[in-house]
């Protein structure tokens, strides 16, 4: 039997990232002479899509600096010491070990700036050997789209399953028709992601094997509005 493929996202899905955007967060806050939030409530708005310009005045930060601010995050936040930092999800790393023995194709689609440095993170990382192919690129706009597009060269006539922790990854399923499951371990909360409507919606990807491989088990799937 032919297995659909598996399209995860890396960063919420695969990776623990919190801890380094909140570096992030704080180092620039600081150097415009800003006051951080603490790490709690800085993620707790992050999971809300709390906007960048509301998040500066929280952060006692001038909506004027908006640009550099953002300019100086985006060129820190995926420096290779900060990256070094990242860990994985717990369970993840025996999610993905028990799927890729069980024969599914594997893919992960990320929209870093930096190939390079995401599959030098992911061989340091013991990850890559799960991953037929890393599709990689970045959008400042339509980010849905272009994950869309990057899947779409791999979908096979048996369809596909994309899983991933934010909007963009729900959205570029449902463009071409495959089967989406949202993870509440990243930067969106459970009930954002609930209000995406995916097929199933899980704490994690420790939940994926059993969703994928057990007749019995019983994955209720997400609310519809």
């Amino acid at each position: 039997m032919i297995k659909s493929p598996l399209f995860f996202d890396l960063d919420g899905t695969v990776l623990d990232v919190s801890a380094r955007h909140y570096r992030i967060y704080d180092r620039v806050t600081r150097a415009f002479g800003g006051k951080p939030i603490g790490k709690n409530e800085y993620w707790r708005l992050k999971q809300e899509k709390f906007p960048w310009p509301e998040m500066l005045t929280k952060s006692r930060v001038s909506r004027d600096e908006l640009e550099p601010y953002m300019a100086m995050f985006i060129a820190e936040v995926e420096k290779p010491g900060e990256l070094a930092q990242d860990e994985c999800i717990p369970g993840a790393h025996e999610a993905l070990h028990q799927l890729h023995g069980e024969g599914y194709p594997m893919y992960l689609v990320s929209l870093r700036r930096s190939h390079n440095e995401c599959l030098r993170q992911l061989v340091e990382l013991d990850l890559a050997q799960y991953f037929a192919e890393i599709l990689s690129g970045h959008t400042d706009s339509s980010t849905d789209e272009l994950k869309a597009c990057l899947i779409a060269q791999k979908v096979r006539d048996t369809g596909g399953i994309i899983i991933g922790d934010t909007e963009a990854d729900v959205l570029a399923g449902k463009r071409l028709s495959l089967v989406t499951i949202a993870v509440a371990s990243g930067i969106r909360s459970r009930q954002y992601l609930q209000a995406l409507e995916p097929d199933y919606l899980i704490d994690s990807i420790v939940a994926l094997p059993g969703i994928l491989g057990d007749s019995a088990y019983s994955a209720p799937r997400a609310p519809r509005r």
